[in-house]
């Protein structure tokens, strides 16, 4: 009735181009470039899309504040580029699988 071998081979075809599709959307991740500013655009961080940061960079005017107000704008504009990341690659590897597999843990 069914020609299982030409559909198991069509599904192995079609995992073989998923998986070099996300290998290619891991390669594009290394050179994504994520900016981010702070709320009061004080603090610049750049991420790439493995979540590593590339550059940091703070107004020389809020180095004249108190040293915790600088830690919270420091740490809110890391948790924004955070999330601005994982949105980005969250898109790249959805992409990647066709939309099949959205949520793959670790991306």
């Amino acid at each position: 009735m069914f020609n299982k071998g030409a559909n198991m081979s069509k599904i192995l075809k079609q995992a073989q181009q998923m998986k070099d599709n996300m290998q290619k959307a891991q390669d594009e991740l290394k050179d994504m470039r994520i900016e981010v500013l702070s709320s009061d655009e004080m603090i610049e961080i750049i991420l790439d899309g493995n979540k590593n940061t590339i550059s940091l960079k703070i107004d020389d005017s809020l180095l004249s504040e108190e040293k915790d107000l600088i830690e919270d704008i420091l740490i809110s504009a890391m948790n924004k580029a955070n999330k601005e990341a994982d949105l980005k690659i969250k898109e790249k590897m959805s992409e990647a699988t066709g939309g099949m597999m959205p949520n793959i843990p670790g991306f």
